[in-house]
Protein backbone atom coordinates (compact mmCIF):
# COMPACT_ATOMS: atom_id res chain seq x y z
CA UNK A 1 0.00 0.00 0.00
CA UNK A 2 1.35 3.51 -1.06
CA UNK A 3 0.56 7.07 -0.04
CA UNK A 4 -1.56 8.78 -2.22
CA UNK A 5 -0.67 11.88 -0.98
CA UNK A 6 1.56 13.45 1.59
CA UNK A 7 1.57 16.74 2.57
CA UNK A 8 3.69 18.40 4.78
CA UNK A 9 3.76 22.10 6.03
CA UNK A 10 2.70 21.84 9.62
CA UNK A 11 5.25 22.14 12.49
CA UNK A 12 3.60 20.80 14.99
CA UNK A 13 1.91 17.54 15.52
CA UNK A 14 -1.28 16.85 13.97
CA UNK A 15 -3.99 15.86 16.32
CA UNK A 16 -7.21 16.15 13.32
CA UNK A 17 -8.16 15.73 9.88
CA UNK A 18 -11.63 15.76 7.78
CA UNK A 19 -12.34 15.22 4.51
CA UNK A 20 -14.37 18.21 3.26
CA UNK A 21 -18.14 16.41 2.11
CA UNK A 22 -17.17 16.54 -1.64
CA UNK A 23 -13.91 15.38 -1.21
CA UNK A 24 -11.74 17.76 -2.65
CA UNK A 25 -10.35 19.49 0.29
CA UNK A 26 -8.85 18.42 3.94
CA UNK A 27 -8.90 20.63 7.55
CA UNK A 28 -6.04 19.93 9.86
CA UNK A 29 -5.33 21.36 13.34
CA UNK A 30 -2.98 20.52 15.60
CA UNK A 31 -0.60 21.31 18.49
CA UNK A 32 0.42 24.99 17.42
CA UNK A 33 -3.82 25.61 17.72
CA UNK A 34 -3.45 26.80 13.55
CA UNK A 35 -5.91 25.27 11.56
CA UNK A 36 -4.88 24.52 7.76
CA UNK A 37 -7.09 23.98 4.85
CA UNK A 38 -5.46 21.83 1.59
CA UNK A 39 -6.21 21.11 -1.55
CA UNK A 40 -6.22 17.39 -2.60
CA UNK A 41 -5.39 17.39 -6.53
CA UNK A 42 -2.15 19.78 -5.71
CA UNK A 43 -1.18 19.20 -2.00
CA UNK A 44 -1.35 23.16 -1.47
CA UNK A 45 -2.41 24.96 1.57
CA UNK A 46 -4.98 27.72 0.25
CA UNK A 47 -6.19 28.92 3.46
CA UNK A 48 -4.58 29.00 7.14
CA UNK A 49 -7.03 29.96 10.04
CA UNK A 50 -6.19 31.46 13.36
CA UNK A 51 -7.75 32.68 16.26
CA UNK A 52 -6.68 29.48 18.87
CA UNK A 53 -4.63 29.76 21.42
CA UNK A 54 -4.06 26.30 22.84
CA UNK A 55 -4.60 22.50 21.50
CA UNK A 56 -6.82 22.16 18.79
CA UNK A 57 -8.16 18.47 19.21
CA UNK A 58 -11.07 17.97 16.99
CA UNK A 59 -12.04 19.75 13.47
CA UNK A 60 -14.76 19.40 11.10
CA UNK A 61 -17.22 20.35 8.10
CA UNK A 62 -21.04 20.97 7.81
CA UNK A 63 -22.80 19.00 5.68
CA UNK A 64 -22.82 21.40 2.38
CA UNK A 65 -18.75 22.41 3.29
CA UNK A 66 -19.55 25.73 3.66
CA UNK A 67 -18.51 26.03 7.20
CA UNK A 68 -15.92 24.87 9.19
CA UNK A 69 -15.79 23.63 13.18
CA UNK A 70 -12.64 23.41 15.05
CA UNK A 71 -12.16 22.41 19.64
CA UNK A 72 -9.60 23.17 20.82
CA UNK A 73 -7.96 22.97 24.76
CA UNK A 74 -8.69 26.42 24.85
CA UNK A 75 -12.07 25.64 25.92
CA UNK A 76 -13.60 26.81 22.79
CA UNK A 77 -15.53 25.83 19.93
CA UNK A 78 -15.00 28.38 16.38
CA UNK A 79 -16.69 28.25 13.43
CA UNK A 80 -15.32 29.87 10.23
CA UNK A 81 -16.36 30.69 6.76
CA UNK A 82 -14.88 27.54 4.74
CA UNK A 83 -14.16 29.78 1.51
CA UNK A 84 -12.66 32.85 3.22
CA UNK A 85 -11.31 31.62 6.33
CA UNK A 86 -13.28 34.17 8.72
CA UNK A 87 -14.15 33.28 12.16
CA UNK A 88 -17.92 33.29 12.68
CA UNK A 89 -18.49 32.97 16.16
CA UNK A 90 -17.66 30.71 19.02
CA UNK A 91 -18.72 28.52 21.47
CA UNK A 92 -17.46 27.90 25.37
CA UNK A 93 -17.29 25.37 27.81
CA UNK A 94 -15.57 25.37 31.20
CA UNK A 95 -12.47 22.93 30.24
CA UNK A 96 -10.86 21.81 27.33
CA UNK A 97 -12.65 20.78 24.59
CA UNK A 98 -11.80 17.38 22.72
CA UNK A 99 -15.40 16.74 20.41
CA UNK A 100 -17.38 18.98 18.08
CA UNK A 101 -19.55 17.85 15.30
CA UNK A 102 -22.39 19.25 13.13
CA UNK A 103 -25.75 17.15 13.26
CA UNK A 104 -26.66 15.36 9.87
CA UNK A 105 -28.89 18.25 9.04
CA UNK A 106 -26.39 21.09 9.79
CA UNK A 107 -28.62 22.99 12.07
CA UNK A 108 -27.14 21.95 15.12
CA UNK A 109 -23.49 21.28 17.11
CA UNK A 110 -22.56 18.61 19.34
CA UNK A 111 -19.64 19.63 21.34
CA UNK A 112 -18.14 18.01 24.18
CA UNK A 113 -16.45 18.80 27.39
CA UNK A 114 -12.96 17.26 27.76
CA UNK A 115 -11.59 18.37 30.61
CA UNK A 116 -7.61 17.95 31.28
CA UNK A 117 -6.65 14.27 30.26
CA UNK A 118 -5.71 12.50 33.64
CA UNK A 119 -7.51 15.02 36.00
CA UNK A 120 -11.24 13.75 36.16
CA UNK A 121 -11.84 16.71 38.79
CA UNK A 122 -10.93 19.09 36.73
CA UNK A 123 -13.94 18.04 33.76
CA UNK A 124 -16.88 19.69 33.26
CA UNK A 125 -17.77 16.46 31.67
CA UNK A 126 -21.03 17.06 29.50
CA UNK A 127 -22.45 16.98 25.80
CA UNK A 128 -24.07 20.61 24.76
CA UNK A 129 -26.21 21.03 21.50
CA UNK A 130 -26.32 24.77 20.13
CA UNK A 131 -28.05 26.46 17.10
CA UNK A 132 -25.53 26.36 14.19
CA UNK A 133 -26.51 29.37 13.14
CA UNK A 134 -26.59 31.59 15.79
CA UNK A 135 -24.41 30.06 18.13
CA UNK A 136 -27.18 29.75 21.17
CA UNK A 137 -26.89 27.18 23.48
CA UNK A 138 -30.30 24.71 23.60
CA UNK A 139 -29.35 21.54 25.57
CA UNK A 140 -26.95 20.56 28.10
CA UNK A 141 -26.63 17.46 29.80
CA UNK A 142 -23.71 15.65 32.30
CA UNK A 143 -23.07 12.73 30.21
CA UNK A 144 -20.09 10.73 32.18
CA UNK A 145 -18.12 10.64 35.53
CA UNK A 146 -14.69 11.90 33.93
CA UNK A 147 -14.00 13.97 30.82
CA UNK A 148 -15.16 13.13 27.60
CA UNK A 149 -12.87 12.72 24.52
CA UNK A 150 -15.01 11.64 21.47
CA UNK A 151 -19.20 12.27 20.69
CA UNK A 152 -20.61 11.14 17.05
CA UNK A 153 -24.16 12.09 15.73
CA UNK A 154 -26.16 8.81 14.93
CA UNK A 155 -27.28 9.24 11.48
CA UNK A 156 -31.34 10.67 12.57
CA UNK A 157 -29.77 13.04 14.60
CA UNK A 158 -31.43 11.81 17.88
CA UNK A 159 -28.84 10.00 19.62
CA UNK A 160 -25.16 10.48 20.24
CA UNK A 161 -22.68 8.41 21.13
CA UNK A 162 -19.95 9.30 23.25
CA UNK A 163 -16.34 8.09 24.74
CA UNK A 164 -15.09 8.84 28.43
CA UNK A 165 -11.79 8.58 30.91
CA UNK A 166 -14.71 6.47 33.35
CA UNK A 167 -13.99 3.49 30.82
CA UNK A 168 -17.07 3.46 29.31
CA UNK A 169 -19.10 4.59 25.79
CA UNK A 170 -22.70 5.60 25.93
CA UNK A 171 -25.40 5.79 23.75
CA UNK A 172 -27.80 9.32 24.87
CA UNK A 173 -30.91 10.63 23.88
CA UNK A 174 -29.86 14.10 22.71
CA UNK A 175 -33.16 15.36 23.67
CA UNK A 176 -33.86 13.78 27.07
CA UNK A 177 -30.17 13.06 28.18
CA UNK A 178 -31.25 9.96 28.84
CA UNK A 179 -29.03 6.59 28.76
CA UNK A 180 -29.88 4.61 25.40
CA UNK A 181 -26.92 1.83 26.55
CA UNK A 182 -23.74 1.99 28.27
CA UNK A 183 -21.06 -0.55 26.83
CA UNK A 184 -18.71 -1.00 29.43
CA UNK A 185 -15.60 -3.64 28.28
CA UNK A 186 -12.74 -1.72 28.65
CA UNK A 187 -10.20 -1.25 31.04
CA UNK A 188 -8.60 1.95 30.48
CA UNK A 189 -9.88 5.24 29.26
CA UNK A 190 -12.12 5.08 25.84
CA UNK A 191 -10.45 7.46 23.56
CA UNK A 192 -12.69 7.17 20.56
CA UNK A 193 -16.06 5.76 18.92
CA UNK A 194 -17.84 6.02 15.37
CA UNK A 195 -20.87 4.52 13.80
CA UNK A 196 -20.94 1.70 11.83
CA UNK A 197 -22.73 3.29 8.29
CA UNK A 198 -25.50 1.28 8.96
CA UNK A 199 -26.11 2.88 12.67
CA UNK A 200 -27.00 -0.72 14.15
CA UNK A 201 -23.63 -1.03 15.75
CA UNK A 202 -20.22 0.87 16.71
CA UNK A 203 -16.55 0.58 17.47
CA UNK A 204 -14.74 1.86 20.39
CA UNK A 205 -10.69 3.06 20.47
CA UNK A 206 -9.01 1.05 22.53
CA UNK A 207 -10.73 -0.89 20.10
CA UNK A 208 -13.96 -3.00 20.68
CA UNK A 209 -17.07 -3.15 18.21
CA UNK A 210 -20.56 -3.63 20.02
CA UNK A 211 -24.12 -4.33 18.83
CA UNK A 212 -26.54 -1.45 19.76
CA UNK A 213 -30.04 -3.20 19.77
CA UNK A 214 -31.55 -4.52 23.25
CA UNK A 215 -31.10 -7.74 22.43
CA UNK A 216 -27.49 -7.90 20.78
CA UNK A 217 -25.72 -5.77 23.48
CA UNK A 218 -22.68 -8.20 23.77
CA UNK A 219 -19.35 -7.52 22.18
CA UNK A 220 -19.03 -8.42 18.70
CA UNK A 221 -15.59 -8.06 18.28
CA UNK A 222 -12.46 -6.75 20.04
CA UNK A 223 -9.26 -5.90 18.21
Amino acid sequence: MWPVLVIRGDNSIVRSIAYSPDGSQLVTGGEDGIVKVWDIRTGKNPLTLTGHNDDIWCVGWSPRGQKILTASSDRTVRVWDSQTGSPLFSLRHDSPIYSAAYSPDGRQILTAGGGVIGQPRESDNSIRVWDAQTGHQLISHIAHDFWISSAKWSSNGQDVLTASGDWTAKILSIRTGMEVLTLKGHQVEVMSVSWSPSGTSMIQVRLSRWGRRSSNRELVRAI
